[in-house]
């Protein structure tokens, strides 16, 4: 006799049950009393938790608490690096005319696709912009399966709420299994729809464009493409630079702007005029540090051991 696998039991089940079924109504008749709009009732604003300066000093809402975004572009667009200037602005830097707000919280990376060797040159990145690693944690999940990896992001969340502000998750595809499956689709965005609300938090995913690089990929792209607060597309211009384009935004958007890869660190090739340029001479020096031939930083000092470059 085979063993009864429950799991499949289970889900033949559920499958054949409405919603009204599997909730309980008491729990429903709650669930519609929360969810009610009160008219007289002043809701808070969301928080700024990122924000674009343009010309004029003009100021762009683009990012704030309890909403998701995605970043979307093809293969090798520099997506990551994009992201690594979201994580320093969120930081402090001022390189890149963006103003970042984590209300002295922290800001998460979960990479689902690098080894720990790649990963770790998105921290040396920020190390060499910043000086500094505080109030920034970044995670490796590519070993894992795609229901461990959700998993182990909703720990994290829910272990360390009021912790952080903001979460990455670069390779958002990887928490599914079929990136065309609707229902697949449906749970991972509605579940990030549901974390940013329950953990006061933004979550901003990365995914890849199709083919033809016009839409963000399958079933899952489009649906996260509706649920945005923003969405930024990475368009590669040559083999060193990359645009930055808004897509869509349910704030007023911002204008498009371009940058480039200079000794293996993003740099912005059009700041507003007059803005701040945080400049290697306005910052701390980094002692005893060299660069080698990505821009990485590679101290001397560096035990092999204890494995911590910086």
């Amino acid at each position: 006799m085979e063993p009864i696998n429950i799991k499949e039991l289970a889900k033949g089940i559920t499958d054949n049950l409405t919603g009204k079924e599997l909730f309980d109504e008491s729990e429903l008749n709650s669930d519609l009393i929360s969810a009610k709009l009160e008219y007289d009732k002043k809701y808070d604003k969301p928080i700024n938790l990122l924000q674009i300066i343009e010309e004029n000093k003009v100021v762009k809402d683009v990012l704030t608490s309890n909403n998701i975004s995605t970043t979307i572009g093809g293969a090798k667009s520099k997506k990551t690096f994009f992201a690594t200037m979201v994580i320093s602005s969120l930081l402090g830097c001022k390189d890149f005319g963006m103003i970042g707000n984590l209300q002295g919280l922290n800001v998460v990376l979960f990479d689902t696709e690098q080894s720990f060797y790649h990963v770790q040159k998105i921290a040396y990145r920020i190390n060499k912009l910043l000086g500094k690693l505080n109030n920034v944690e970044i995670y490796a999940l590519r070993q894992y399966s795609p229901e461990k990896r959700m998993a182990i992001v909703e720990y994290y969340l829910d272990k360390n709420k009021g912790k952080y502000s903001f979460i990455i998750i670069d390779g958002v595809v990887d928490l599914l299994y079929d990136f065309n499956d609707l229902k697949e689709s449906k749970t991972v965005s509605s579940k990030l729809l549901e974390w940013s609300a329950v953990y006061n938090c933004h979550i901003n995913s990365i995914l890849h464009t199709n083919k033809d690089q016009n839409y963000a990929r399958g079933h899952l792209g489009s649906e996260l493409m509706n649920k945005s607060e923003t969405v930024f597309r990475i368009n590669k211009e040559d083999d060193n630079s990359s645009k930055v384009i808004c897509e869509m935004s349910r704030n007023m958007g911002f204008n498009e702007f371009t940058f480039h890869i200079d000794k293996g660190l993003p740099k912005r090739m059009d700041l507003p005029s007059g803005f701040y340029n945080n400049s290697p001479e306005n910052r701390e020096p980094l002692e005893k540090l060299i660069n080698n031939d990505e821009g990485l930083i590679n101290n001397k000092s560096f035990s092999e051991e204890s494995n911590i470059p910086f």
